[in-house]
C-alpha cells in the first residue's frame, strides 16, 4: 500500500460527487491492494497497513457522506466493522511480544532472581497464562475478521463505492473515471 495514492483527475470545479467519486475509488483500491493479507494472520505488518487503508477510506466516506447522501452509510459501518477489527488484532499484535519479553526477563536468573530458586514463578505463570489468552483472542478476532471480509466482499459494497473495478489498481480507475 502506498502512503499517499495520487488521485488523477480530481477537478476543482466540478462536482464534489464527481471529485468524491475520484478520491473513493483510489481509498478503496488502496484498501483491496491489501486484500492478499486477509487470510494470513502472521501478515502482522501488513494486517496493520489494511486497517490504516480501512480507516482512511472510512474517513474518506464520513467527509464526502453530507455529498453522497446515506448512500454511503452502510459502506462506512462496514469499514468501521473491518477497522475495529484489525485495531483490536493490531493492539495484540503489539502488547502480546511486551508480554512475552517480560516472560522471558522473569524466567531469566540474575535479572530480578539471584538463583533459579528465587524466579517469581508464580508470575511466571501468569503471564505465560496471560500470553496464551492474548494468543487465543487474537486468534479468535482474526477469524471474525475474515469472516467480515468475506461478507463485504459478498455484499460487493466496494464495487459499488468505485463502480465496480476493485480489481484494477488504483490510478487506472481514477484514469477510468476521468474519461
Amino acid at each position: 500500500m502506498k502512503r499517499d495514492t495520487i488521485v488523477y483527475g480530481v477537478d476543482p470545479d466540478g462536482t464534489i460527487a464527481d471529485n468524491a467519486q475520484l478520491i473513493i475509488a483510489a481509498r478503496v483500491h488502496e484498501l483491496i491492494e491489501c486484500e492478499g493479507c486477509v487470510r494470513h494472520p502472521e501478515q502482522v505488518v501488513e494486517l496493520h497497513r489494511m486497517r490504516i487503508a480501512a480507516k482512511r477510506l472510512r474517513y474518506t466516506l464520513e467527509i464526502f457522506e453530507p455529498a453522497l447522501g446515506k448512500a454511503v452509510l452502510g459502506a462506512i459501518q462496514a469499514m468501521k466493522e473491518v477497522q475495529e477489527l484489525l485495531g483490536a488484532i493490531h493492539d495484540l499484535d503489539v502488547l502480546t511480544p511486551l508480554l512475552v519479553d517480560e516472560l522471558r526477563r522473569v524466567l531469566r536468573p540474575g535479572e530480578q532472581a539471584e538463583t533459579w530458586q528465587s524466579v517469581d514463578y508464580a508470575g511466571a505463570v501468569g503471564l505465560a497464562s496471560l500470553c496464551r489468552r492474548k494468543h487465543a483472542q487474537r486468534r479468535s478476532l482474526h477469524r471474525q475478521f475474515v469472516r467480515a471480509w468475506r461478507q463485504l466482499r459478498k455484499t460487493g459494497v466496494l464495487d459499488e463505492l468505485c463502480g465496480g473495478e476493485t480489481t484494477r489498481p488504483a490510478q487506472e480507475v481514477s484514469h477510468a473515471l476521468v474519461s
